[in-house]
């Protein structure tokens, strides 16, 4: 119920605290080896301080709409809710939260030449995949 600016620079907190944690673990793997890793720690901030080639990067961002419908599916949802002097308003905040924080990601990622895809669910996954792998020109 806290006001969503105030989430979203939690959440982007949160994720640069937590980026050193991860890039820690990723030194045990070798420099050569390619690693697919997922979550929303990769800051493109972050990602460009430690040099990321653009190359082997993509960022995947749902559109407003899409996160809704999945979200708005998702059983465990009213769980979390439940505890929420306004469930309502804490789902919309929430979503709005998690949009702002998107949109700033493709912000980021975009000044750093990162390549973005919105999600929107016009593809499927399989379809999605097809986008990545040749994005990242794999067979």
């Amino acid at each position: 119920m806290r006001p969503v600016p105030y989430q979203v620079e939690e959440l982007f907190e949160y994720y640069r605290e937590r980026f050193e944690m991860i890039a820690q673990d990723l030194e045990k793997y070798e420099k050569d080896k390619t690693i697919i890793l997922e979550g929303a720690a990769w800051l493109p901030e972050l990602l460009e301080l430690n040099e990321a080639n653009p190359k082997n990067v993509i960022f995947l961002v749902p559109t407003r709409e899409f996160q809704l419908h999945c979200y708005s599916q998702r059983p465990w949802i009213k769980d979390i809710l439940k505890e929420c002097e306004d469930p309502e308003q804490a789902f919309a905040n929430w979503m709005m939260r998690d949009h702002l924080f998107g949109q700033e990601i493709l912000r980021q990622a975009k000044a750093r030449n990162y390549k973005t895809i919105l999600v929107d669910g016009k593809r499927n996954i399989d379809q999605q995949y097809k986008k990545v792998k040749e994005y990242f020109g794999l067979k």
